[in-house]
C-alpha cells in the first residue's frame, strides 16, 4: 500500500509538477519519494510543541504571513532525514528534535510533519487509538491524555488562524 502510494506521489509530484500538501505520513511520504529517507526519531515529539521557521520562511507563498515561531500538534515518532544532497528541497521550518518539520520540494510540494488542521476533537478521537495512547504516555506519563486535551483545546484557535492563512495560500498554487 505505501509503495503504492509512493509511486503515486511521484507521479504526481516529481514527473506532472502538481501541488501537493502532505501532513505529518503524507509529508515522510514525499520525503522518501524526493530522495530522503524516514526513521525512528532519537525523541518522538508527542504534544503541543514550537515549530521555528528559518529565514526561507520570508519568500514562500505559504508561509511568508507566518510569525517565526508557532505552536503546533505533534504526535510523531517517525521523521524525514537526508534532503540535504537534493537542490530542489527547501528547508521552511525546523524542531529542536526534528530537522525537516517543514520543506519544499521545487515550488509546488510541501511536507509538513506536524498536524496544525486539527479540530477540538481531534486528540480525543486519536487517543482512542491504543497505540496512540501508548506512545503518548510512555512520553508524557500516566493521564496525559486529558493534558495534550487541554494543551490543544487552548492553542486550537491559533492553529486553526494559521491552518486557514496556509488553506488561502496553497489555494493559489492550486489555481
Amino acid at each position: 500500500m505505501v509503495n503504492r502510494r509512493k509511486k503515486k506521489i511521484k507521479e504526481f509530484v516529481v514527473d506532472l509538477n502538481k501541488p501537493y500538501l502532505g501532513f505529518c505520513l503524507g509529508c515522510q511520504l514525499l520525503g522518501e519519494v524526493v530522495g530522503g529517507t524516514v526513521v525512528k526519531s532519537k525523541n518522538p515529539e508527542i504534544g503541543i510543541l514550537d515549530i521555528n521557521f528559518l529565514n526561507s520562511k520570508k519568500d514562500d507563498l505559504l508561509f511568508k504571513e507566518y510569525p517565526d515561531i508557532i505552536k503546533s500538534l505533534q504526535w510523531h515518532s517517525y521523521e524525514v532525514q537526508n534532503l540535504e544532497n537534493n537542490n530542489n528541497i527547501t528547508l521552511l521550518a525546523s524542531s529542536p528534535e526534528t530537522k525537516y518539520q517543514i520543506f519544499k520540494y521545487k515550488k509546488h510540494a510541501y511536507g509538513i510533519q506536524f498536524h496544525i488542521e486539527i479540530k477540538d476533537t481531534t486528540v480525543g478521537e486519536w487517543g482512542c487509538v491504543p497505540e496512540y495512547k501508548s506512545a503518548l504516555e510512555s512520553q508524557l506519563g500516566q493521564g496525559a491524555l486529558d493534558k495534550f486535551d487541554n494543551d490543544a483545546k487552548d492553542n486550537i484557535q491559533s492553529m486553526n488562524k494559521y491552518s486557514k492563512i496556509l488553506y488561502e495560500n496553497f489555494k493559489k498554487i492550486v489555481n
